[in-house]
């Protein structure tokens, strides 16, 4: 029983050395499995069958959790003659970062008016191919570099004398710091207010006499 350890995205090989005493061709047979129920193939495996060169590269998903990867390896001659070795496999799993799959508003070029009320909804769907493994996401949405808020969502409505322009960003990482971002830039349009008599300091009722002038 032979237990090779590999690592995810990076290319295995190996040799079975194999002879035969009365020097007859051999012929290099397997089964891979996933794990040891032998009952879901492991496809990204493979035997040259002539030479017994095993040559592939381990994906995100044949990382091997939690059981290992579990290979019989047969050998035959051309008198039917035949042996088998079991070969188990350990992937170990790289970090892969998120990705933002999708987001709202699709139009990363924006306009809004002064005090709107309704405002843009942004939000957003993302996915990480090491979910399976334990990873997890954590987001921030950023105003001019300011953060706003860690929840999935987020309501901009801006009011009076706002900047002519806003940069909006949200950022979603995983545990290890690997991350994808989308920004939007807004434009603020001004809003026309009409004026307003200041009653900070209010003229109050009063009377004098006629013909007497008011001091």
């Amino acid at each position: 029983l032979i237990t090779f350890n590999l690592t995810q995205d990076e290319p295995f090989y190996f040799d079975v050395n194999a002879t035969d005493p009365d020097n007859d061709s051999i012929v290099y047979g397997y089964n891979a499995y996933m794990d040891y129920t032998h009952t879901t193939e492991w496809e990204v495996f493979t035997i040259q069958n002539t030479t017994g060169v095993i040559k592939f590269t381990p994906l995100n998903d044949d990382v091997t959790y939690p059981e290992l990867h579990e290979v019989l390896v047969s050998i035959i001659d051309n008198t039917s003659q035949h042996n088998s070795a079991l070969i188990k496999f350990n992937v170990s799993n790289v970090n892969d970062p998120p990705n933002i799959t999708g987001y709202t508003p699709t139009n990363l070029t924006l306009s809004i008016h002064e005090n709107d009320s309704i405002g843009f909804n942004f939000n957003y769907n993302a996915t990480d191919p090491d979910l399976q493994y334990g990873d997890s996401l954590t987001n921030v949405w950023i105003m001019d570099g300011v953060n706003q808020t860690n929840n999935h969502s987020w309501i901009y409505s801006p009011g009076f004398c706002e900047p002519l322009y806003r940069n909006i960003t949200l950022i979603v990482w995983d545990s290890e710091g690997l991350f994808d971002r989308v920004e939007w830039n807004v434009t603020v349009i001004n809003v026309n207010r009409p004026p307003v008599f200041n009653w900070s300091n209010p003229i109050h009722n009063i009377t004098w006499p006629e013909d007497t002038e008011l001091i």
